[in-house]
């Protein structure tokens, strides 16, 4: 069995293994995102500080002035005095706000960016329909279970006396012994992180796991992707909107009135309820999301799903997402999540580096294996 899983895990790393190097590398530059976004973009993130906000409409309109095409979609709103507005439109531009003044900051691409580009590479956005998800999902799973389970398995020591120097680095070795040293060292010690982002990545990518999460823990799916309630229409209006967003905000935040880490107000289609998603300061992660829908001609709630009463598929699902992306434990968890990501390219060298080494190394002489012999 040991045999069979070396082979294994050695091609599974010399192909499958090139994609997890892939994804490290581009998962490792955005997990700290959160943290250096507003220092690399201060001049469209950061304000002085604001203590009384622009309605949401006026906020919007400020962004529609200078972009006129594509279909207003978001407007994303944060807890921090000094953290601008996000207007997101249908074409993915996001226009930047000054909170309290309404003054246009500037503009950029979702995958746009310093960090936006190489969340588009990650999410392997280049890749029509879903096909880009599905080899995610699928290599995530096996990178997971080959990978990550098949090399501790490799690695656990079998006798007691070897833990020692099992968690170790020896710097006396050389050559394919001081790779492979490295190899199992460095996996030994990222194993958790690594196996809790890939295993989380499968039910984000791949549609059947997530159907089967909820199944096995007995729950309808009340995600974000789940179909949202509609308004039964009440009063016909030429328009799809009779409300103001800034009076839908403000009834979604009569029902789920805690300190605001961030939010997102969502423009409906005709029929549609306006969709208000909530994260609360304190929140367990920061994807423990509520969300009210509130009819678009009448103001009445539709529907209010606070974090609290969701049910046991919904809130792991949005466990797993956070875990995936860093948005549980702050600036520890994301610094970790980053080495492990450092070690998955450690791995994929090392890795290849004992492979060529075992591949092509020369073959000893029978007076070189008897002078070893007399040696020893």
């Amino acid at each position: 069995m040991r045999t069979g899983v070396i082979q294994l895990h050695r091609w599974v790393g010399l192909t499958a293994g090139l994609l997890a190097v892939f994804l490290a590398v581009t998962g490792g530059w955005i997990v700290l995102r959160p943290l250096l976004d507003p220092v690399t973009y201060p001049e469209l993130m950061v304000i002085p500080s604001c203590a009384k906000p622009l309605p949401v409409d006026r906020l919007a309109a400020a962004a529609r002035a200078v972009h006129p095409k594509g279909k207003l979609t978001y407007v994303y709103l944060y807890g921090s005095g000094t953290a601008s507005t996000m207007v997101r439109f249908s074409d993915a531009d996001q226009v930047y706000v000054d909170t309290c003044s309404g003054e246009v900051l500037g503009h950029q691409a979702r995958y746009g960016g310093l960090y936006g580009t190489m969340e588009a590479l990650h999410r392997f956005r280049f890749m029509s329909g879903g096909a880009g998800l599905t080899i995610i999902g699928w290599g995530a799973l096996l990178f997971a279970i080959v990978m990550v389970a098949g090399g501790l398995f490799l690695w656990w020591p079998r006798r007691t006396s070897v833990w020692k120097g099992a968690l170790k680095f020896n710097p006396r070795l050389k050559g394919r012994a001081l790779a492979l040293n490295v190899h199992t060292t460095i996996g030994a010690y990222a194993a958790v992180v690594l196996f809790v982002v890939a295993v989380t990545a499968v039910p984000l990518s791949l549609g059947w796991a997530k159907t089967a999460m909820f199944g096995v823990t007995g729950s309808t799916d009340m995600t974000e992707d789940a179909r949202l309630p509609v308004a039964a229409p009440s009063i016909e209006t030429k328009s799809g909107t009779a409300i103001s967003m800034q009076t839908a905000w403000e009834k979604a935040r009569s029902v789920i009135g805690g300190p605001l880490l961030w939010a997102s107000v969502h423009y409906p289609a005709k029929g549609e309820a306006i969709e208000i998603g909530i994260v609360e300061q304190g929140a367990p992660h920061a994807d423990a999301r509520s969300y009210v829908f509130i009819d678009s001609r009448t103001a009445n709630i539709v529907e209010s799903r606070p974090w609290a009463t969701l049910n046991a598929g919904s809130k792991l699902y949005y466990w797993l997402l956070a875990l995936h992306t860093g948005h549980f434990g702050g600036v520890l968890v994301q610094c970790l999540m980053l080495a492990g990501m450092i070690g998955v390219v450690a791995l994929g060298y090392t890795g290849v580096e004992t492979f060529l080494r075992r591949t092509f190394r020369r073959p000893r002489t029978s007076t070189t294996r008897r002078l070893s012999r007399l040696e020893r």
